[in-house]
């Protein structure tokens, strides 16, 4: 649905192709927006949508920005440089900016008017794994992958930090014995980030590293606000509280609840019986 709950997007197959289609219709008539889509985003008031659809005989895709009633095009379509193929989108949390992320640069947008607000950023290596989000403020964007994270100004495009990095963890003789198996057997690589979040005041990054450790940042300045926080099997998902002073870490069937300004463990390791699927709070 979209956040007004006029429109509804569905996903289907093409039989012969088997390729992933999809479309936007109207929930009231039941009668179809658009054409077969590869990429649908709505702004968070539900009033435009962002859509990405196949130009026939060609690796590009064409990504414009339209009214979400009427399906209609509002500008004309957002490009990065020539031949750059679009992947994905995304809108600021009030929607009055959005960033399109193409195979080597970013690109921040009004999302009112469509007009570019930056020149195509470029992503550096790994580009083509790169995910972006905004901060719950809109004021920061976070790109992340496996190698790299990289803090930018929500408004101007701007780097505020250089790459995060990595403080060497401090593992206990079993915790080192295990990851080197682990990366012996290649099923784990110390170096690579699994995902990362912002904290809801948007002053922390955490990320899930290969290492059994969870990081933290200051998103302004880019320093570890912490020691690595140390797990004892690779970690699975990370959390943070409504107020952003806690962070909720999983790993296989023990939970941890940490103290986010301090790296310091308030609760845990609470072990179950069997490997958690979900844990959230309350």
């Amino acid at each position: 649905f979209s956040q007004d709950e006029e429109r509804v997007v569905t996903c289907s197959m093409d039989p012969g192709s088997k390729a992933r289609s999809l479309r936007v219709w109207d929930f009231q008539t039941g009668q179809p927006l658009t054409e077969p889509l590869t990429s649908v985003h709505f702004s968070p008031d539900g009033r435009r949508m962002l859509t990405f659809s196949k130009v026939t005989n060609s690796p590009i895709c064409l990504c414009q920005l339209r009214d979400a009633h009427t399906s209609l095009s509002l500008t004309e379509p957002l490009l990065h440089e020539a031949n750059e193929v679009l992947r994905s989108a995304k809108f600021s949390p009030g929607g009055q900016r959005l960033v399109t992320i193409a195979s080597t640069s970013l690109r921040l947008w009004d999302a009112r008017t469509g007009l570019a607000l930056t020149e195509p950023l470029a992503l550096g290596p790994n580009a083509a794994e790169v995910s972006v989000q905004f901060s719950p403020n809109g004021l920061k964007m976070l790109t992340s992958s496996p190698k790299s994270l990289q803090i930018w100004d929500g408004r101007t495009g701007k780097r505020v930090t250089a790459p995060l990095e990595r403080v060497p963890p401090r593992l206990s003789s079993k915790s080192q014995q295990a990851l080197l198996r682990r990366i012996a057997e290649g099923s784990s690589d110390e170096s690579s980030f699994a995902s990362a979040e912002f904290s809801p005041d948007g002053r922390l990054v955490a990320a899930i590293s290969g290492d059994q450790t969870v990081r933290l940042w200051d998103s302004s300045t880019g320093q570890a606000v912490s020691e690595p926080l140390n797990h004892e099997a690779e970690v699975d998902s990370i959390q943070f509280s409504s107020k952003g002073d806690r962070l909720l870490t999983v790993a296989e069937n023990a939970l941890r609840i940490w103290n986010a300004r301090s790296g310091q463990l308030f609760t845990g390791p609470l072990k179950l019986h069997a490997a958690i699927v979900s844990a959230q709070f309350g």
